[in-house]
């Protein structure tokens, strides 16, 4: 089914704290233990969440691209893809929260990216989706 989406992103790196909200026409999915949204966002890239109670999986694809696990509790690898090379990340999880009724909900996430040489940033991503009503 067809949602709007409202999503904030916040980025706290070295103190310093980047907002963005975004409003956007995407995609929900249901899942056997979740749901999928999808969007692309305003430079065309693809953003696909695969939401579970315990686990959430980011794709992004586009010039930059990762594909993220947070998981509350525990230290994922992945890489991020640029067009200059792999960097390798480590994401630890720290929050999950999903509240959903039919075709409207929340989605709340924190965790924290670190690379093998320190800290990179705090990241909370917030979306709020309602089904499209034609």
């Amino acid at each position: 089914m067809t949602v709007k989406l409202a999503i904030v992103s916040r980025i706290v790196t070295d103190g310093e704290a980047d907002e963005q909200l975004l409003s956007l026409e995407g995609i929900l999915r249901e899942e056997a233990k979740g749901f999928t949204l999808g969007y692309r966002d305003p430079e065309g890239d693809l953003t696909t969440l695969r939401l579970h109670p315990e686990e959430v999986r980011i794709r992004r694809s586009g010039i930059f691209s990762s594909a993220i696990t947070v998981r509350p509790g525990t230290a994922e690898p992945f890489f991020y893809r640029t067009p200059y090379g792999a960097l390798e990340l480590i994401c630890t999880g720290e929050e999950i929260l999903l509240e959903r009724e039919g075709g409207s909900g929340r989605v709340q996430l924190r965790y924290r990216l670190d690379s093998p040489a320190g800290p990179v940033s705090e990241n909370t991503i917030i979306i709020s989706f309602k089904e499209c009503v034609k």
